[in-house]
């Protein structure tokens, strides 16, 4: 399924080298939500992945974008053990621009 969210970058990371064939680069998007006056503030982090990890150095920190992302879980077992993870991976990155007044 495809999603999208808008907000501002706050937080970009380095790439993260997993495996001979897999890497990862991870960032945070602020989402500010105003409800019955009052606002609130939330920090999503998203990742990109392989190919897709560069995308990220065409924008700049505190920059409004708007970014497509896939939710992707996975289940993971070791000795006997089972875990569930949850990514919010990206796919598409666009910056916002800023309406005239």
């Amino acid at each position: 399924m495809n999603y999208e969210l808008t907000g501002k970058l706050v937080e970009k990371f380095d790439t993260q080298k997993i495996g001979e064939n897999f890497q990862k680069r991870e960032f945070i998007l602020e989402i500010v939500d105003n409800r019955n006056g009052t606002e609130y503030t939330d920090y999503i982090k998203f990742q990109l992945v392989k190919d897709k990890c560069g995308v990220l150095d065409n924008y700049d920190m505190n920059q409004d974008i708007k970014v497509n992302f896939n939710i992707r879980g996975r289940k993971f077992d070791k000795e006997g053990k089972t875990t569930y993870f949850t990514n919010l991976e990206a796919w598409k990155i666009e910056k916002m621009v800023p309406l005239r007044q």
